[in-house]
């Protein structure tokens, strides 16, 4: 499952985040010991942190940029899927996708 589906609200916070990135009033969600604060706003993520993990800042929030569709014409790759697959494969469908 997508942690990110889990995500409970903290508190909509006033923060000076890190890296020069100046201080904003966002919310923080938490599920474990996953924290992510983004602009109200927009949604977007400008800052995550997890405990001995790491912590990620999005200098603009995250997205900032267009995505190469090229770069996803092979999903599921083929090694995943039975016709062409690689020797084993583990936890996949016949059409490589994550067995539920």
């Amino acid at each position: 499952t997508n942690w990110t589906n889990n995500l409970g609200f903290v508190a909509r916070e006033n923060i000076t985040v890190e890296f020069d990135q100046g201080t904003h009033v966002l919310d923080h969600w938490a599920f474990g010991p996953h924290h992510v604060w983004s602009f109200p706003e927009t949604g977007k993520i400008l800052r995550m942190y997890q405990p001995f993990n790491g912590l990620q800042i999005f200098q603009n929030g995250s997205n900032p940029g267009p995505v190469n569709a090229s770069k996803f014409e092979d999903i599921p790759p083929t090694l995943c899927k039975k016709e062409g697959a690689a020797l084993f494969r583990i936890g996949c469908t016949d059409e490589g996708y994550p067995e539920e």
